[in-house]
């Protein structure tokens, strides 16, 4: 089956059986390229309803994405502007030049204040090209007078070759605001905490920084039954020494919906700032206990200090727009 075959059959298919097959999928991370070649031939062969010819199904393109993504993106109608929640998402201006291509995004709230200059697409971001490309997205400025938030996406080919295709696509499904920075002293209670080998949440653990292989072999530090707020989402757990090392652990709450994060410094007595050794970072439910480990030694001739960002609000939504590479 060719990439028109496809155009042609996908635009019969029935919305319901994409749906379904779509959640198949979803429930299905490490979906086979066979098994996708599968599911668009079975919904050619029993649809007769050409609504996806005429209407943009997200389920059905992520299918037809699973095959060929040129295929797709030739499908896709061109949509300068959306609006879900709310939210007005629109392409202000794009530029395609050899094998780069700009795209110019605003983003405004069309009933209220949500969207303000801390506005972040929370990594819920996605691009989609007819050939294998690499991109970034970045917030670039703020209108207040608008309550406009530009974000640039900034595309080029793996190959080098010239962008092909006529069509790219930035979808986006969460934007986070309102999130506030607080820097305070870290402070550490008078009891010194458990800890445990780091080999036992080795299932747990979700990242970190630094010499992160010392950390999966060292040790982390057990949170303990009262714990110190530091500011909103953010409580220091615990801390302790080890093997000549400081480990001070801080608990950031509900991650996936405040994005909250930050780091703790030694500020040194010359007042000179100094990052840990690593971090290790451990999920515990919807929270992430992160473990930021000093030399003990250095520790004890400065202060440590936090600097934490913290979530506001968060809206979900689906927003798309699809330019013209012309």
């Amino acid at each position: 089956m060719n990439e028109n075959m496809l155009l042609d059959a996908i635009g019969e298919a029935r919305p319901d059986l994409v749906e379904a097959a779509h959640a198949v999928r979803k429930r299905n991370r490490v979906w086979p390229r066979i098994v996708a070649v599968a599911a668009c031939i079975c919904l050619c062969l029993c649809g007769a309803v050409p609504a996806l010819a005429a209407a943009d199904v997200r389920p059905a393109y992520e299918l037809l994405y699973a095959v060929s993504p040129s295929a797709a993106q030739r499908l896709k109608p061109v949509n300068l502007a959306c609006e879900d929640n709310g939210i007005k998402m629109e392409v202000v201006s794009a530029l395609v030049e050899g094998d780069t291509a700009e795209l110019l995004v605003s983003i405004r709230d069309t009933t209220g204040s949500r969207i303000d200059r801390t506005a972040d697409l929370f990594d819920s971001y996605s691009i989609n090209t007819p050939s294998g490309t690499v991109g970034t997205c970045r917030k670039t400025d703020y209108d207040e007078e608008t309550g406009s938030v530009l974000f640039l996406i900034e595309l080029s080919t793996m190959s080098g070759e010239p962008i092909s295709g006529d069509k790219i696509t930035f979808s986006v499904r969460e934007i986070l605001y309102a999130k506030s920075l607080y820097e305070c002293p870290v402070e550490l209670p008078e009891e010194p905490s458990e800890l445990r080998p780091a080999s036992e949440a080795r299932g747990l653990i979700r990242g970190g920084s630094g010499d992160l292989e010392a950390g999966k072999d060292g040790k982390l530090v057990v949170p303990g039954e009262t714990e110190t707020p530091l500011t909103r989402g953010v409580s220091l757990t615990g801390w302790a020494e080890w093997d000549g090392k400081l480990s001070v652990q801080i608990r950031y709450e509900d991650i996936l919906e405040t994005d909250n994060h930050g780091e703790v410094c030694l500020i040194g007595e010359d007042g000179s700032t100094k990052r840990c050794l690593y971090t290790v970072a451990v999920r515990d439910g919807a929270d992430s206990l992160e473990d930021y480990v000093f030399d003990a030694a250095e520790a004890r001739e400065g202060s440590l200090r936090g600097s934490f960002t913290t979530g506001g609000g968060l809206v979900k939504g689906d927003w798309q727009v699809t330019v013209p590479l012309e």
